[in-house]
């Protein structure tokens, strides 16, 4: 009985306390020891103009500027390079275009002619070198990746080249897929020529762009691009050739998982099982083959958020990267990035094209951010390659966070915002001692510098900032002397459960810790009230229930 009238007690003081209590500052918890996928790129087409349209006339003028900001100012490093059927061709389709650089030339050249594929020869392990013409891929290499390449070398980063073949809106005839060794000859013939004339070869192989887009009743099937895969990889290997590749990127984003098992178990099959998602028999892993689950999300809408999870649980599960890689529509926004990157586990990321990030007024004297980059950029110019993702938790809804610890140790936190109609001030805990800048984005400002913070190690960043918009918190530098938090710093549950303070006894001691975090983050452990084994990191019901059934 008298067990019962403390319990009671108890639970009717915590009741009157968290009725008179007042709102406390809105929490982020930043948990380093809960570790996710690790950034490896951020995409944009290789689009700086096209001719015939403006302001590609006046490209002198803005090429260097554009291609400029789109590494220094937004974070680009990773770049599609786009190759069609017709670069095995006898005939120069792309200097007809250059030749008449109309609209009516541009279209003719993207819908008709560079679809166009007349075979080398009968002979795909024998490459005829006047069968293929280069001028459309060394166009685009001339004009942005070389360049893209010098900008990311300068700032100590290298440039991902994503070879992506374009296939569709195919005019009828034979093409290079219908045939896997075919296709593999290509890829080798695009390899070999891109070795021997500028020194370096692509790092992935997106197998087909959209291979469901119907636009002119061709079909790429998944078992095809399997086939692809198998044969490319056999022969460019051969040759000194390793890249990896990115399947299915599929316009609809609910063909991508039954296409993606068709490929998987094509790949298996070839490599000695039929059984999926698993390493294949002889100890080879899919890993080694396919870099990334490639995705867009034109269709359907609203996206399926199942399929987007269901993406990233089997592309962790498989140990590989996945990627959304095209939305060329408003919808694509930051939200869309928080989501892919926390649902959808993306290593890799796509906005848009260059020439859609930026934009350039048609006498190309000027060059300006977009208006939807300008959020997106609180991710992308923060969070670099080789950055991995950890645990980041709010207690207001109304906040996302997405925290990562880059490559060089330093840590970056940024969190979607709504505003707030009674706000209180925003309390980011967990991070490491430094010093932090602070920056955010919204309707009225972009890029917007607030002042710096330092804190020793177990302070949090306070901040007041009411804004819709998205706020970067990024590390500066470290305080020399001093470590970013630990696994030991949480406890072990070698304790009675419920015992916050460690004296062997469950009781109202133990009740008033936890009441002092309830609703709190910590990495604190026991110590704090999380009674959970392990720590979860927050102290909420769940912990009382654990305390009330161990009470003495």
């Amino acid at each position: 009985m008298k067990r019962f009238i403390v319990i009671m007690l108890l639970a009717l003081s915590f009741i009157l306390s968290a009725s008179t209590e007042t709102k406390a500052a809105d929490s982020i918890m930043v948990n380093p020891f809960k570790k996710y996928q690790t950034i490896t790129g951020w995409e944009a087409a290789d689009y700086i103009g096209e001719r015939g349209y403006p302001p590609y006339n006046n490209l002198s003028k803005y090429k260097n500027l554009l291609l400029d900001k789109v590494v220094n100012e937004y974070g680009l490093n990773r770049v599609r390079l786009e190759v069609r059927p017709v670069i095995e061709n006898k005939t120069d389709y792309f200097q007809k275009y250059i030749d008449n650089p109309t609209p009516n030339g541009q279209w003719n050249w993207v819908h008709q002619n560079s679809m166009k594929f007349d075979n080398d020869n009968d002979d795909p392990n024998v490459i005829n070198p006047a069968g293929f013409i280069f001028t459309s891929l060394d166009d685009k290499i001339d004009e942005s990746v070389l360049d893209l390449r010098r900008l990311l070398s300068a700032k100590g980063e290298k440039l991902i080249v994503n070879l992506t073949y374009v296939g569709f809106g195919t005019p009828g005839g034979l093409f290079q897929y219908d045939n896997p060794d075919e296709y593999a000859e290509y890829m080798l013939a695009i390899f070999s020529h891109m070795q021997k004339k500028y020194g370096f070869v692509p790092d992935l192989i997106e197998i087909e762009l959209e291979p469901d887009n119907n636009s002119m009743n061709y079909s790429f099937s998944a078992k095809e691009m399997g086939e692809a895969i198998v044969a490319t990889k056999n022969k460019l290997s051969a040759n000194g050739f390793n890249p990896k590749f990115v399947v299915p990127n599929t316009t609809n984003l609910s063909n991508a998982l039954p296409n993606f098992k068709t490929i998987l178990d094509v790949l298996c099959a070839n490599l000695g099982t039929d059984h999926w998602p698993a390493k294949c028999k002889n100890n080879i892993n899919p890993a080694s083959i396919i870099a990334e689950f490639g995705y867009h999300r034109y269709q359907p809408k609203p996206n399926p958020l199942d399929v987007v999870k269901a993406i990233g649980q089997i592309s962790s599960d498989l140990g590989i990267g996945s990627a959304m890689l095209e939305w060329w529509e408003n919808e694509n926004n930051y939200n869309t990035l928080y989501s892919d990157l926390t649902d959808g586990m993306n290593t890799a990321w796509q906005q848009d094209a260059i020439l859609s990030i930026y934009n350039v007024s048609n006498d190309g004297s000027t060059v300006t951010i977009a208006d939807k980059s300008k959020y997106i950029r609180q991710f992308t110019y923060y969070i670099r390659p080789g950055a991995t993702r950890i645990d980041a938790l709010a207690t207001n809804s109304s906040h996302k966070p997405v925290a990562f610890i880059n490559k060089d140790g330093k840590y970056v936190v940024v969190i979607i915002m709504q505003k707030q109609i009674n706000p209180t001030a925003l309390s980011v805990s967990g991070l490491p001692a430094g010093t932090y800048g602070i920056t955010y984005t919204d309707n009225n400002v972009w890029n917007q510098s607030l002042l710096d913070k330092t804190i020793s190690a177990g302070n949090s960043i306070d901040v007041n900032l009411n804004v819709t918009g998205v706020m970067t918190i990024y590390q500066k530098n470290k305080i020399s002397g001093t470590v970013s938090p630990s696994p030991t710093a949480t406890p072990t549950m070698s304790f009675k459960p419920g015992d916050a303070n460690g004296d062997g006894k469950v009781d109202g001691i133990d009740y008033v810790i936890w009441l002092n975090h309830y609703n709190q983050f910590t990495n604190r452990g026991r110590m704090d009230g999380d009674f959970n084994n392990p720590p979860d990191g927050k102290v909420d019901g769940l912990d009382y229930v654990i305390w009330i059934n161990n009470i003495d």
